[in-house]
């Protein structure tokens, strides 16, 4: 999982940002926290990297500049859980039109940013884990999970194979989709290359898991211990 926080006050947050790191490093040890003082480094990133939740400090900055740069966010960040940090309640309206999950007020108690993590863990997984967002030109679109038959990853591009024969790329590699390939207990990653889809995977050979629609897809010496526990997993739950 993949968290930013802009402020431009990262002193005065530094006891709230050291339990945070704390709850992460606990509960969710695969997270990396970004933290950002300049606007610019953050809208950099992001036009690079995808988040799934973003918290942004309103406090210090005047209410249009914070109004755009939410915009901004939310347009280049569709999928991102967002939770605003202000100073009074100015932004709380506007917090709806770009779908703000979280408002909170400063100054923040002792673990305000922790129990806004709670508050948002479960909602954030519960969508990550069942699609992917693909931007298919110029446009974001989510594609189902149970319709993506298994995903490859070629020339700096992750390519979903639907179920249907469509084809979607998205550039990446499968770091870029680490908590909906680890938190989704249908995908599997046999390959350096490939990751399939439980639901598709109709028989498996020493070397290879055959999908439904025909393809054949690779498994590599590392991860044939795995994918015959994984296979013998997707037959139990068939047959029960």
């Amino acid at each position: 999982m993949n968290i930013g926080l802009y402020t431009i006050r990262q002193s005065e947050l530094k006891n709230e940002l050291k339990l945070l790191n704390l709850f992460l490093e606990e509960k969710l040890p695969q997270t990396v926290l970004e933290s950002f003082e300049v606007y610019d480094k953050f809208r950099e990133y992001s036009a690079k990297y995808s988040w799934d939740i973003i918290y942004y400090d309103a406090a210090g900055i005047e209410l249009e500049i914070a109004k755009s740069n939410l915009k901004e966010i939310r347009e280049t960040q569709p999928k991102a859980m967002i939770v605003i940090i202000a100073e009074s309640v100015d932004l709380a309206v506007f917090g709806y039109s770009v779908r703000a999950f979280d408002y909170l007020l400063h100054p923040l108690g002792d673990g305000s940013l922790v129990h806004s993590m709670e508050r948002i863990i479960g909602e954030c997984f519960r969508e990550m884990i069942n699609s992917f967002h693909v931007r298919i030109k110029g446009a974001w679109t989510k594609l189902d999970i149970c319709n993506v038959c298994y995903l490859e990853t070629f020339h700096h591009y992750i390519i979903f194979h639907m179920d249907d024969g469509r084809e979607f790329k998205k550039m990446g590699n499968f770091k870029d989709l680490h908590t909906e390939l680890t938190c989704n207990p249908l995908l599997f990653q046999c390959h350096k290359s490939y990751v399939v889809n439980g639901l598709f995977v109709e028989a498996m050979t020493q070397g290879s898991f055959l999908m439904k629609g025909g393809s054949v897809i690779s498994i590599s010496r590392p991860y044939r211990k795995a994918s015959r526990k994984f296979f013998a997993q997707r037959v139990s739950q068939q047959c029960s």
